[in-house]
């Protein structure tokens, strides 16, 4: 077993302002210790605002009133801190790494832990949110929209990687690294009666945001063109790195024509194996000829659609979601169809061969290994853009005529449909919302369901 002691103490605070629904403010704070830090670094403080102001109300607003009926802005900023995950890191510590025999005796050994650093202390977060609100079309439509910017500061990280392995001892982190996140989001709903026995209802949303890493620790490369491939500080979060391929080898003088990509003359490349690109021009394919070649697992948007339809006793709704701006990759037995004595997924059965040239699958290696066809690139990646029909339900309510005769208070017959259906591109049929791997996951199950629901 093992223990361990950690102690939080917080004061909360928040004061609102709101003069007839027209100006509106609040501020709120936290004043919080952990005794992660050392005395002297252990407390912070956490201040956050927000303002609103509904223009609409304004006299000046009256003779807009018929084309926007509500109109309210609105902008915050919060702050917000983080403690991180190891503790104590502000003391030095020792390890047990094991015994040594001294005259027939085995001695425990102890090394330091990792140099302590007095400094570290709170991560910051600040937040900043700019938004509109407004209602028009005789307020059947409402329209929210928000921008939003997100800055992380003195994160707490490693900063081993500028120092060599000859110190000796591990590093506790650091208030380092540095991040800004930025997007916005926009939400539309549309309601509308068309009569006494027609409505209908449209609902929509989107949202779009991106993180960048402002600094990160990392070594510097004297390769200039590595260098600005792959450098971290100043570019986007959420990205693959690997290499670029060029699809499929197809003859012998092809193979012998290309750059080095097995470290030997290509004296193991065959007909039919991936083909990379030479980025750097140096005539050997390695390390140094990687790429960003996409974006990572997280979606960069998130979108979704709600419809609904009313006729008399009849309802229909539909929820449809999706997402894009991310990948997912496909790994392992997903790529190689006799790995680990698997048997292969149908997909893999158009594999390249003499006869067939324009598979879209490199051939087949007995045992599955093949270090050049499996190596990190774009071959193996996909894009995980899609569109899902999430929900569709459809239900009938009984009139009341038929109610009071049968002495019954409610009475609707339903039937839904879950995760119907997905459009997505990614042609080997895996689940778009799979984050990738070797396709070993539990799928989202599709189902129906009849019902109805009685009150006496």
């Amino acid at each position: 077993g093992s223990q361990w002691r950690e102690n939080r103490l917080g004061l909360i605070g928040r004061g609102t302002y709101d003069y007839k629904a027209k100006y509106l403010a609040e501020f709120s704070f936290r004043y919080d210790g952990s005794s992660k830090f050392a005395p002297g670094k252990n407390w912070g403080f956490f201040p956050s605002g927000s303002l609103g102001w509904r223009i609409s109300d304004e006299a000046f607003f009256a003779p807009l009133k018929t084309a926007v009926q509500d109109l309210k802005f609105r902008a915050s900023v919060g702050t917000a801190g983080n403690d991180g995950n190891a503790a104590y890191q502000w003391l030095s510590g020792f390890n047990y790494n094991g015994f040594f025999v001294i005259k027939d005796q085995a001695v425990p050994t102890i090394d330091n832990s990792s140099l302590a650093n007095i400094d570290v202390t709170w991560s910051n977060i600040v937040t900043y949110n700019a938004g509109v609100d407004f209602t028009i079309l005789n307020k059947t439509t409402t329209v929210t929209f928000d921008y939003f910017k997100r800055d992380q500061s003195d994160v707490l990280a490693s900063g081993s990687a500028k120092i060599p392995s000859t110190l000796g001892v591990g590093l506790s982190q650091q208030n380092l690294y540095k991040y800004s996140n930025q997007g916005f989001e926009v939400n539309v709903n549309h309601s509308n009666k068309i009569n006494e026995d027609l409505s209908y209802s449209i609902g929509a949303s989107f949202s779009r945001s991106r993180e960048r890493a402002i600094f990160i620790d990392e070594q510097f490369d004297l390769d200039p063109f590595v260098r600005n491939q792959l450098s971290q500080t100043g570019r986007l979060n959420n990205r693959r790195v690997g290499h670029v391929s060029d699809g499929l080898f197809q003859t012998a003088e092809e193979i012998t024509a290309h750059a080095i990509q097995d470290g030997n003359n290509n004296s193991t490349i065959r007909p039919g194996d991936v083909r990379f690109k030479d980025l750097n021009g140096d005539g050997i394919i390695n390390d140094k000829d990687r790429a960003v070649i996409g974006r990572g697992e997280k979606p960069d948007m998130n979108y979704s659609m709600n419809l609904g339809l009313n006729y008399k006793n009849f309802s229909l709704s539909v929820l449809l979601t999706g997402a894009a701006g991310y990948t997912m990759y496909i790994d392992g037995e997903a790529q190689a169809a006799l790995k680990n004595g698997f048997n292969g997924y149908k997909y893999q059965m158009n594999f390249w061969t003499p006869e067939n040239t324009g598979a879209p699958y490199p051939r087949p290696v007995l045992g599955g290994s093949n270090p050049n066809n499996y190596r990190y690139s774009d071959f193996w990646l996909r894009s995980g853009t899609h569109l899902r029909v999430r929900n569709i339900n459809l239900s009938y309510n009984l009139p009341k005529k038929f109610r009071d005769k049968l002495r019954i208070g409610e009475a609707r017959f339903f039937v839904t449909g879950n995760n119907l259906w997905v459009i997505s591109g990614i042609k080997e049929g895996f689940d778009p919302q799979w984050t990738g791997g070797n396709g070993y996951y539990y799928p989202q199950t599709k189902s129906y369901t009849f019902g109805l629901n009685l009150s006496i």
